[in-house]
């Protein structure tokens, strides 16, 4: 998924180098929430690092699945939370026991994430399926380390 909404950036014209993914690789907490001072916004899911970007008063955005925003939610003037709630959720399981795996994360679309992000940085964006996409019909999906 955040690949999916940094190649949905990037396709949406974001300068070059200013869309990073960090997605698994994750610094010491005085390295990331300097980080996290310098960034325009963070987008996250549910754990210490997009709670950090809040506290530290970046913009942050947190994408939640098997938890509940409504439980562990970040706070501030310039934060959102993100949640599709299914049947099951929120199960608060680290394993998800459903056949189509993770479904709650899959039921949000990249286009929310964008139009929310863009929304927290006061920016009106057209939707994604408004603009042009840089190849075919689908963005180009960077490398995990991109």
């Amino acid at each position: 998924l955040a690949a999916q909404v940094v190649a949905e950036m990037r396709c949406a014209g974001a300068r070059p180098g200013a869309v990073r993914n960090l997605t698994g690789r994750t610094p010491g907490l005085a390295v990331l929430a300097a980080g996290f001072k310098d960034c325009q916004l963070v987008i996250g899911n549910d754990s210490g690092p997009i709670h950090l970007a809040a506290a530290v008063g970046t913009p942050a955005l947190a994408v939640f699945g098997s938890t509940s925003p409504e439980y562990s939610g970040i706070k501030g003037p310039k934060t959102a939370n993100i949640w599709e709630r299914l049947d099951c959720a929120p199960c608060f399981k680290r394993d998800c026991p459903r056949e189509d795996y993770m479904a709650c994360m899959d039921a949000i679309p990249a286009n929310r994430i964008y139009t929310e992000g863009a929304a927290l940085l006061g920016i009106e964006m057209k939707a994604l399926d408004e603009i042009p996409r840089a190849v075919g019909d689908t963005p180009a999906v960077p490398e995990r380390g991109d």
